[in-house]
């Protein structure tokens, strides 16, 4: 009946307790790629992963990379703190390693468990793997887990609009001086290039959002992630003039028209607040 009534489109069908691991393991993976993502930036590594954070601790720069995670902590109380994600991070390298999966619980949760169905917590490697000094007794008890860290990379390198929300839209601002619809979503801002006249503006973002969903606008057009904007300088905020300094100091540009119109009265204030939490 199921295969009936839904239109799965080519993609997999699994029975419910199949689904809700895959599904939290996909969960755990958007997690990770976060942080590898992160770590890439701060490292410049090509393929981040797990190995890539390690290395960090190791070294005994973890601190100095996780306090961005961590508003006003000292490097040494974002390391002590990290020890959150990195178990998150380990429990993805399990399930990656083939060692671990996610179990549905009726009672709470998804757990974790390993190949004989019992709950793993890898709570207490992760504290240790926080701390140079016993990142190798971390990594023994993973070897004896069977869990490869090498096995835990980045897998989406780039942040996209899946799952995105719309938050507001302005039309006819120039981008890097070259007009643009600008869509902002909770995660990042799509560009749609050749816009149209101003005079149209409203009515063109209302009918570009019905359209189609988000995500798919954000794979069509130029997409720029908020976590890849390290600060903003607004000069002006109505009209709004603004410069985005991104991660290796490339800037963007953004100027709205006099012309610019919203697609709600709001949308100007929601792109300043956004811009707001990126300086924070």
């Amino acid at each position: 009946m199921q295969s009936i009534v839904v239109a799965h489109e080519g993609r997999q069908l699994l029975p419910w307790p199949e689904f809700i691991a895959a599904a939290v393991a996909a969960g755990v993976q958007r997690q990770a790629d976060t942080v590898y993502r992160a770590a890439g930036r701060f490292t410049g590594a090509a393929e981040p992963g797990l190995p890539t954070v390690l290395d960090l601790v190791r070294a005994d720069r973890l601190g100095e990379f996780a306090e961005q995670f961590f508003d006003g902590a000292t490097r040494e109380e974002a390391a002590a703190r990290f020890a959150g994600p990195m178990e998150s991070l380990l429990d993805n390298a399990a399930v990656r390693s083939g060692r671990a999966h996610w179990q549905l619980s009726w009672s709470g949760p998804a757990r974790l468990v390993g190949p004989d169905g019992e709950p793993w917590d890898l709570a207490e490697i992760a504290k240790l793997a926080v701390d140079p000094r016993t990142l190798d007794e971390a990594l023994t008890r993973l070897a004896e887990l069977g869990v490869d860290p090498a096995g835990a990379t980045v897998v989406q390198r780039r942040v996209s609009g899946r799952d995105a929300d719309l938050i507001g839209a302005l039309a006819n601002i120039k981008v890097d001086g070259t007009e643009h619809d600008l869509l902002i979503l909770d995660r990042g801002l799509p560009l749609v290039a050749d816009p149209g006249k101003a005079s149209q503006g409203e009515k063109r973002l209302r009918a570009l959002v019905e359209s189609v969903p988000v995500a798919e606008l954000a794979s069509r057009h130029a997409f720029l992630p908020y976590e890849e904007v390290t600060s903003v300088t607004v000069k002006r905020q109505v009209p709004l003039k603004a410069e985005l300094t991104l991660h290796g100091g490339r800037t963007v540009a953004l100027q709205e028209l006099y012309s610019s119109e919203l697609l709600e009265k709001r949308s100007r204030d929601t792109l300043l607040a956004v811009f707001e939490r990126i300086n924070a």
